[in-house]
């Protein structure tokens, strides 16, 4: 298992690496409430900072069922320390348990605006919680955006990097004047970085 998750993490580091800008760091958004074992990775195995996006003095029973954004550590060459979540991540593709952001801005930005759009009202003003961080959700919902609604949605996030419906895929998201362009390709199909040919995208 430890070699296919390797494999996997080695993948998925490359599709990142291909997308992310310049200054741009990496972040994670975990669904607790789908999947207990990459939450408790994040937190207790890899000792990541995470916070929760419910407001701070939410009840404490919650936690088990809370989305939680978190920085990830990366670097162009793989493996390297702090990568061990990137595995991790890798071998919960095609459970639905959250989705990766690329963004140069700093952590409490990212928290404050995710914590913003976590929150929706509808016609009658009633607030209700908007899962963006379920891919099945958002799969559906950026190719509806309009220009504003995704300048809105995106706000200082640079691209959106979610599971695709089979778990060997990722997409690549990102907000445009038209709405939002989405980048969907296997996973591995990029060479690795710093060979020849293997420029970013």
């Amino acid at each position: 298992m430890a070699s296919v998750a390797a494999t996997n993490g080695a993948a998925l580091h490359k599709f990142i690496h291909y997308r992310r800008g310049a200054g741009q760091r990496l972040y994670a958004v975990v669904d607790a409430a789908r999947d207990q074992a990459l939450f408790r990775a994040a937190r207790d195995d890899c000792g990541l900072p995470v916070r929760w996006l419910f407001e701070p003095d939410a009840a404490p029973h919650m936690e088990s069922v809370a989305p939680y954004v978190a920085p990830l550590e990366f670097r162009s060459k793989y493996p390297f320390p702090g990568s061990t979540f990137l595995d991790v991540w890798a071998q919960h593709l095609g459970n639905s348990a959250g989705i990766l952001l690329l963004s140069e801005a700093d952590p409490d930005t990212v928290h404050a605006h995710l914590f913003e759009i976590f929150r929706a009202a509808d016609e009658q003003d009633r607030t209700y919680f908007f899962r963006f961080y379920d891919p099945r959700v958002l799969r559906i919902y950026l190719p509806t955006c309009t220009q504003a609604e995704a300048a809105q949605f995106f706000g200082p996030i640079g691209k959106i990097l979610v599971e695709g419906e089979r778990s060997t895929r990722m997409l690549a998201c990102s907000a445009h004047h038209t709405g939002v362009i989405i980048d969907d390709r296997p996973l591995g199909d990029e060479p690795a970085p710093g060979s020849a040919g293997g420029g970013r995208r």
